[in-house]
């Protein structure tokens, strides 16, 4: 089976920070420019008709612009035209003040790309705290879209001057600004990438997808040792984004995020990366009870955003959003908290091949892996025979008398006290008790001394409240039921428990490779072998050797489709 396959690592070495922290300042521009817009990375200017000179070409490929500019997205425009030459001869200067240190590789700068005006010729000058000069550098773009490269750390301000037009009798058109630089990896630089996608179709786990990726760095700019080189603009969870080819159809191979750089040798980098599900289990969520229920949605919002994920970095399918959620979460990570709505819901949750979390219900559609990408060595394994699951839901009620929660001698200050069981009507000797809930309670401290805070507990019960059975056991066969007792969230046991005897019903696991085509986790697939048995089931795993040729060493679990 004949085809051709590539892929390239793309990552930007961004300082984001910075377009967060930035004021600009700049005169003579046109009334209807918007330095905000330079933080815009995403929108860019149309090709509107203006009397520039070339500005208005009859080639069908201009537009009127609109009566009310300020309303459209514009950038910064300069008031006056470029001569002959294309000089300005008041260079607009753009300066650029931080509240804190910012570093980055250098500034990209962009102009507009639909009708290819640029500034040709522009100076740069870094400052630090002081207002002393760290970097001068003059650069002569050549394109719309161009990197002015200098690597400066620790920088308070920038001021950019823009002396020359590339067209004469034009404007300059500033649009956006970004501190660093978009780079991308591909053969024959990059060695080795290969992403491992991993889904639980029960969520009794959430699962984080990986990618690890190889380059050759012959100039040693990525060197770990070398406090000046490109390595030290990574910033933590460095974004990275895997794009593949296949048969000229380009394929989102997914988002990752930087997670364990490493020096092979001299010249050889490996970056070890994780998805937004392993960025979600470095960090802490507080926790809560909800005894007369939440919507799903508000409960998952609630965990995102707590986490810092973006709302545009998450989506919740199919009709989970509205259904109430009941109980009580621990002190645990975001990762936790998002696994235990997943349980209660029957829902799964994944992110493999894009930027974008989503939980949603499993897949029902079966797509069809033909004997033809399938690579010899395939096997399979019989799993133990779950005769009933039974779910054990947690009920919590408040004892009958106040206990000592937390005790400690504490300096003056705020701290947070986090209890060992859901506490409520918490007080507080000592100091002042001025952010709590179920689970920590945030005090101030106004003198040092002795803290002692006093609350109710819950008392935790267990019941069982939804069970499912075999009907009739095979011969021989003896009872095996799988009792589910960690239900801090419950929506409806029953469903849950015959969701999870369903999955346990699928005892084949196929474990072996084949040629990727459209296929990933969670999708139900048919895959047969050579004397033409089918069997059908979820992929629960792909090790996908991008540079290898898309080969994808998958684990399927299911029946033989006459089992079914």
């Amino acid at each position: 089976m004949s085809r051709h396959t590539s892929v390239a690592v793309e990552y930007s070495l961004f300082d984001r920070t910075a377009s967060q922290d930035n004021a600009f300042s700049i005169d003579e521009i046109q009334p209807f420019s918007d330095t905000a817009e330079l933080n815009d990375d995403e929108q860019r200017i149309e090709k509107w008709a203006t009397l520039e000179n070339t500005g208005f070409l009859m080639d069908g490929t201009f537009e009127l612009p609109p009566d009310d500019l300020a309303a459209e997205f514009t950038g910064v425009w300069s008031k006056e035209l470029s001569g002959e030459n294309g000089m300005l001869s008041s260079p607009p200067v753009l300066s650029i003040t931080f509240s804190e240190a910012h570093t980055s590789a250098g500034l990209t700068l962009t102009f507009s790309e639909a009708t290819e005006d640029w500034c040709s010729s522009l100076n740069i000058i870094w400052y630090d705290q002081a207002g002393a000069q760290i970097a001068n550098r003059d650069f002569s773009p050549n394109a719309a879209v161009y990197f002015c490269d200098c690597q400066v750390e620790d920088f308070y301000g920038i001021k950019i001057t823009f002396y020359r037009t590339n067209q004469p009798y034009h404007f300059l058109k500033l649009t956006g600004i970004r501190y660093g630089i978009l780079m991308q990896l591909d053969a024959p630089r990059l060695i080795t990438c290969s992403v491992l996608e991993e889904v639980d179709p029960i969520s009794s786990e959430l699962s984080i997808n990986t990618m690890t990726f190889s380059f050759h760095s012959e100039k040693g700019e990525f060197d770990l040792l070398d406090l000046t080189g490109a390595y030290v603009l990574f910033q933590q969870r460095q974004e990275i984004k895997v794009l593949g080819e296949m048969d000229g159809i380009k394929m989102n191979m997914g988002t990752f995020y930087l997670d364990e750089p490493k020096s092979d040798t001299d010249s050889t980098v490996t970056m070890q990366c994780i998805d937004l599900v392993g960025v979600m289990d470095d960090t802490e969520y507080l926790g809560g009870y909800w005894p007369e229920g939440i919507a799903a949605e508000d409960l998952i919002v609630k965990i995102m955003t707590s986490a810092g994920v973006e709302p545009d970095l998450f989506e919740i399918k199919n009709d989970l959003s509205g259904r109430k959620i009941y109980g009580y979460l621990p002190i645990c990570t975001h990762r936790e908290a998002l696994q235990q709505v997943a349980f209660a819901l029957c829902a799964v949750v994944d992110c493999s091949r894009s930027g974008v979390l989503t939980i949603r219900s499993a897949k029902q559609e079966v797509k069809e892996i033909p004997l033809n990408r399938k690579v010899i060595g395939h096997t399979q394994e019989q799993a133990a025979l779950i005769t009933g699951v039974e779910v054990f839901v947690s009920n919590y009620a408040l004892g009958d008398s106040s206990t000592k929660l937390f005790e400690e001698e504490r300096p003056a200050g705020t701290f947070f006290a986090k209890f060992s069981s859901p506490a409520a009507n918490v007080t507080c000797s000592g100091g002042v008790i001025t952010e709590n809930d179920v689970n920590y309670a945030k005090i101030d401290v106004k003198t040092a001394g002795m803290v002692t805070i006093t609350g109710i507990t819950y008392e935790e019960t267990k019941s069982l409240s939804g069970s499912v059975y075999a009907e009739n056991l095979p011969a021989n066969a003896l009872p095996n039921v799988l009792q589910i007792e960690d239900c801090t969230l419950h929506v409806d046991a029953q469903a849950l428990a015959q969701h999870i005897y369903d999955y346990y019903q699928r005892r084949i696991t196929d474990t072996g490779s084949f040629l990727l085509s459209e296929e990933t986790v969670g999708d139900l697939v048919e895959l047969e072998n050579s004397s033409g048995k089918v069997l059908e089931g979820a992929v629960e795993q792909m090790d996908i050797d991008l540079t290898g040729g898309f080969i994808a060493k998958a684990v399927i679990r299911g029946n033989g489709k006459s089992d079914l």
